[in-house]
């Protein structure tokens, strides 16, 4: 299993979370955590979310990033998301997760049964 670090750095009243490595389902709670992390770090400015070093990246961490976001900008924090090559996007499976990390970024209870991820396959047409 590949590597995920994140660094955050303060550039004037901007607060910079840098990403590296693979951000895989299973990393994505991890992510949520850090940009919670980022939003603590200042409490007030813009947010910058530096995606230039990934690998890789699931696609239900586009899901996870999007509610972040929305979050923040409820609180009238701007965020950006720089550098996001979506030639590093794959494993579509991963879209499976959608609902837990978005209930995860809300902080309500997953809506899938203990010990599963996401929705059925019955609830996506399969």
């Amino acid at each position: 299993m590949a590597d995920m670090t994140l660094n955050f750095t303060v550039k004037r009243n901007t607060t910079v979370m840098s990403v590296r490595g693979t951000i895989d389902a299973a990393r994505c709670p991890l992510l949520l955590d850090g940009f919670h992390a980022a939003r603590e770090l200042r409490r007030r400015g813009p947010i910058v979310i530096d995606l230039a070093h990934v690998d890789r990246l699931a696609a239900v961490s586009l899901f996870a990033l999007r509610e972040a976001v929305s979050e923040a900008d409820r609180d009238g924090r701007p965020v950006t998301v720089r550098n996001l090559n979506l030639s590093v996007v794959d494993d579509p499976r991963s879209l499976l997760l959608r609902h837990t990390m978005c209930a995860h970024v809300r902080g309500e209870e997953s809506p899938a049964p203990p010990g599963t991820f996401g929705p059925s396959a019955g609830d996506l047409g399969a």
